[in-house]
């Protein structure tokens, strides 16, 4: 049997809305439910293959749009790409972060934004040729890169049970659906950036 991989391994998808919060009196008070940031972060792991060097390419593309420092901490091989999306009345805002830094979208930056879009495409249309080590999401590794150096485990309380979400976060089903709804949200970001006006987007 011959299995096609993409050159992706391990992806994960975590989704959370941050909400402000300020603290009074020495206690921190959220404010209402309806200002948050949605924030939504996919890591992967490359790899360079038979079919395709994308970790190579992904090395290159950040040099390229001369982000070439911005490797990631956890995993020199690992791409972990956020985008924050404002809700507040102050600020309805698209934000991309790669690898813990927020980066704007200037035309330098284009080849790595072009790249992520590609591998995201890839995670939505075809997670059946994705490499994932067993038992992967058990790892501290797994824990500490979808928010790339802030381990989720510590958002837990002692009732609940951060292994079954981080097994959940790792769901090739769950990551292919998050992909959609990240690259709906770069795609938007990008007709914007380019000013293509709504009415000829697709």
């Amino acid at each position: 049997m011959n299995i096609n991989f993409t050159g992706i391994k391990n992806p994960g998808y975590y989704a959370i809305n941050m909400y402000p919060a300020r603290t009074y009196d020495d206690t921190r008070v959220q404010y209402s439910e309806d200002k948050y940031i949605a924030a939504k972060y996919l890591t992967m792991e490359l790899t360079d293959d038979f079919n395709g060097k994308d970790l190579s390419e992904y090395k290159t593309k950040l040099k390229q749009s001369n982000l070439g420092n911005l490797i990631n901490s956890i995993n020199p091989n690992f791409l972990n790409f956020g985008i924050l999306k404002g809700e507040l009345p102050a600020d309805k805002g698209t934000y991309f972060v790669i690898n813990g830094t927020a980066i704007e979208l200037e035309d330098e930056h284009l080849p790595i934004i072009s790249f992520i879009a590609q591998k995201l495409g890839q995670l939505k249309n075809d997670t059946n040729s994705v490499i994932v080590d067993k038992d992967y999401y058990k790892s501290d590794i797994a824990a500490n890169s979808l928010m790339l150096g802030r381990d989720i485990r510590d958002d837990y309380n002692y009732y609940e049970n951060p292994l079954e979400d981080l097994k959940r976060y790792h769901n090739l089903d769950i990551i292919s659906d998050g992909a959609e709804k990240m690259l709906q949200l770069l795609d938007n970001k990008m007709m914007e950036y380019l000013d293509i006006p709504p009415e000829k987007r697709k």
